[in-house]
């Protein structure tokens, strides 16, 4: 997860925590500041490599998966955050078949994200959640995948 190390080197954020989830065939690499969490979940079926955000209660994950026991967000792929900050371009493209390896893939796709990152989420990289405060909730917006 060198791509992402970055967080944790420049940033400031925790070293990586990673979990695997046998059942849902995934595996999840978290660094946490301040009041956020950035977990990159890999899917090891797909070959697929998503980046979320967790806002904290306390420097915990709230219970849950997307909502708290208020009704507020409190988990967000970067890509939703971004969108609503009005970036379009992501270059997160899927490749033809054969086009690259797994691990071309997943070096690629985590390079695009750490550049997201480093463009447009400053506040993010500094530790806040202030992201979220333009979310809404989970029943306010559909379940968008980019």
């Amino acid at each position: 997860n060198c791509s992402l190390g970055f967080l944790s080197e420049r940033y400031g954020f925790s070293e990586p925590e990673a979990q695997l989830d046998r059942r849902a065939a995934a595996v999840t690499v978290t660094f946490v500041k301040g009041g956020i969490a950035i977990e990159a979940t890999y899917d090891l079926r797909e070959g697929d490599v998503e980046l979320k955000m967790v806002r904290l209660e306390d420097g915990r994950k709230p219970d849950g998966y997307h909502v708290d026991r208020q009704g507020r967000r409190f988990r967000a792929n970067l890509v939703e955050i971004l969108m609503d900050r009005g970036v379009r371009n992501f270059g997160l493209r899927r490749p033809e078949i054969g086009e690259e390896s797994r691990d071309q893939r997943l070096k690629r796709l985590l390079d695009r994200y750490a550049s997201l990152l480093e463009s447009h989420g400053h506040d993010i990289l500094a530790g806040s959640a202030a992201a979220f405060d333009s979310l809404g909730t989970r029943r306010d917006r559909p379940n968008r995948k980019p």
